[in-house]
């Protein structure tokens, strides 16, 4: 399968408000290669995790019942925790982030080794710690002390800290018990014809979101420092970044479970959080115009990112790199002529055109295959309709570049009959080449 492939049909479907206001996102939850994930040994993730086989409904605003689905401390008897976060996605200043969540666990009656907790974090960096921003998380069977619990990077924020809107940090909290109503296990999950032991049939306690759908919000500004966590519209605290420690909020998102006791469930399948529905609200933030995916250098990846959005045919305003309110192959040409300031061919992306370029093309092995999407620019599609074949030739020679250096104030355009006279040698050069070896 092809690395260009494996980017993904596209993270992101996208609702503009305006042509630079902010961005509604909704996040493709079912594509791995979308995401990154930090994790601990004994963890799991499962991407497009179709979770009606436990009989769990459809999330809130999701037209299928797919999702993502973590597990953490599942057989190894130690704490442990898994991050993932969007690859494109960081945002700063003011914004909104909202994810469906469903935590599940096995409803032992003896109430052993079940407590786990599934949440989210803002101002996450992906080349961090497992669990690092600012953030909430919450279990589902109300068996801690401390339910729900704020963090910045790994250090707990406890109710003495005055982050906190709500009383008490444990499920017994009078508007936690009047808020989030205890939940039954699903039918589904009794059922010992699907599952070699099922789960018991019990009802989650009051003021804790076990077996239930439950939409967590982050309200972010964080100009001003600060991060309000709510769960279904009951504000559950502030992180305040003048309180104590100082924490990111500018960054990415991250959904988040987390077993911070050693005990195992008694039966593992059934211990795990569900992530659905993740949208978020804000002016994306970052590096400079044309670095999509936020690693601060104009790179083959973040072309072939605005190759697929042009594909796509879904506006968003950062990816308008020529700030004419459309999204068209005008933007393509901006990104390699005028941010990169490089030549058609330029393969690795050195800011020349030469013989390099061509092997390093070549040898991805995807000139003239027969495959929709297969090609990326570091792989030889350098028109933007992701193939590799004799229109890129066109492409890249009419440009000029080649063997000229770095792009100069004025190119020197070579007469078409002497681009097809190269092109032909270059690909015949390399058709006797591999039939060679």
């Amino acid at each position: 399968m092809s690395r260009l492939f494996c980017y993904g049909i596209l993270a992101l479907v996208v609702f503009s408000t305006g042509t630079f206001a902010q961005d509604t996102v909704q996040v493709n939850m079912n594509n791995r290669a979308l995401w990154n994930t930090v994790q601990d040994d004994d963890t799991s993730v499962d991407f497009g995790f179709d979770y009606s086989i436990y009989g769990i409904p459809n999330a809130p605003d999701s037209d299928d019942s797919k999702g993502i689905r973590l597990a953490a401390n599942i057989d190894a008897g130690a704490a442990a925790a898994i991050s993932v976060s969007p690859k494109d996605l960081s945002f700063g200043g003011n914004y909104e982030v909202s994810v469906a969540v469903w935590i599940n666990y096995y409803a032992d009656p003896g109430r052993v080794g079940t407590t786990e907790y599934g949440g989210l974090f803002i101002g996450h960096d992906p080349n961090g710690d497992v669990i690092n921003g600012a953030g909430l998380i919450a279990d589902g069977d109300g068996d801690s002390s401390r339910d729900y619990r704020l963090f910045k990077d790994s250090a707990e924020q406890f109710i003495e800290s005055g982050q906190y809107d709500i009383l008490s940090q444990n499920n017994n909290d009078i508007d936690l018990v009047e808020a989030f109503l205890g939940m039954e296990v699903p039918v589904e999950q009794l059922d010992d014809d699907v599952f070699e032991v099922p789960n018991e049939d019990v009802i989650a306690p009051d003021g804790t979101l076990g077996f239930g759908w439950h939409i967590f919000t982050a309200d972010v500004d964080a100009d001003n420092g600060t991060a309000n966590f709510a769960i279904d519209d009951l504000s559950i605290g502030t992180i305040d970044t003048a309180i104590g420690d100082d924490v990111a909020l500018e960054g990415s998102v991250a959904l988040t479970m987390w077993d911070i006791f050693s005990s195992v469930a008694p039966v593992p399948e059934f211990a795990f959080a569900v992530f659905d529905s993740l949208t978020i609200t804000g002016e994306p933030s970052g590096g400079e115009p044309g670095d999509f995916d936020g690693d601060g250098l104009l790179t083959a990846n973040d072309i072939n990112l605005l190759t697929l959005q042009i594909k796509a045919g879904d506006y968003r305003p950062q990816f308008d790199v020529n700030q004419d309110g459309d999204l068209d192959t005008s933007d393509h040409t901006f990104w390699v002529k005028d941010l990169k300031r490089t030549w058609f061919g330029d393969s690795n992306l050195d800011g020349e055109f030469s013989s390099t370029d061509f092997v390093s093309a070549f040898q991805a092995g995807k000139y003239e295959v027969d495959d929709a999407n297969n090609a990326g620019w570091e792989e030889g599609d350098w028109n933007g309709d992701l193939q590799f074949d004799s229109s890129d030739f066109v492409t890249a020679f009419i440009d000029g570049g080649f063997e000229q250096g770095p792009v100069a104030a004025v190119a020197v355009v070579p007469e078409p009959s002497s681009i097809w006279l190269l092109a032909s040698a270059v690909i015949g050069f390399w058709s006797i080449g591999r039939r060679r070896r």
